[in-house]
């Protein structure tokens, strides 16, 4: 009776948990996912994107985006052009992106990096990476690695005193 309700158990806990190869494909996936949204929000053609646009604090109104173009300017007669919103900045020919995909990649990976910027900006797979660093830290490898890295950090913290 306590057998069968154990086996029975067992069994439910195996469908439940998920194995090795799932978890690397969610992971694959989620980042692929994630700097795909962060590539549409930093290539689209929005003010904030736009190299010419520089943001001022302008009184009860919070921070506006002008244009600085030369081009732009000079064909309104030198007088500020504001570039506030959206379908002013697609409507725009001389746009040019502060961003390229090299960038975003970079920023991407950066925030992969850094756990609070992670948690906070993609939640979901800074708990996904933690569960995979987990996992990968409870085989042999993972131990043997870690040990590795914390014995050379103390030589070198020895050698160079930074100990204080």
């Amino acid at each position: 009776m306590v057998a069968d309700i154990f086996i029975k158990i067992s069994c439910q806990w195996r469908s439940i948990m998920r194995n090795n190869d799932e978890i690397h494909r969610r992971l694959d996936e989620l980042l692929a996912r994630r700097l795909r949204e962060l590539s549409t929000e930093y290539l689209t053609q929005t003010p904030r994107n736009c190299a010419f646009n520089t943001r001022f604090r302008v009184k009860k109104q919070g921070q506006v985006g002008f244009c600085q173009n030369p081009l732009v300017r000079e064909a309104f007669g030198g007088k500020v052009f504001v570039c506030h919103e959206r379908e002013t900045a697609q409507q725009c020919k001389v746009f040019r992106c502060r961003n390229t995909s090299e960038s975003v990649r970079e920023e991407f990976d950066a925030i992969i990096r850094s756990p609070e910027r992670c948690g906070e900006k993609f939640p979901k797979l800074a708990v996904l990476i933690w569960v995979v660093q987990e996992y990968t830290i409870r085989t042999r490898r993972g131990r043997l690695w870690r040990g590795v890295r914390n014995f050379w950090s103390s030589l070198t913290g020895l050698a160079f005193f930074k100990w204080w």
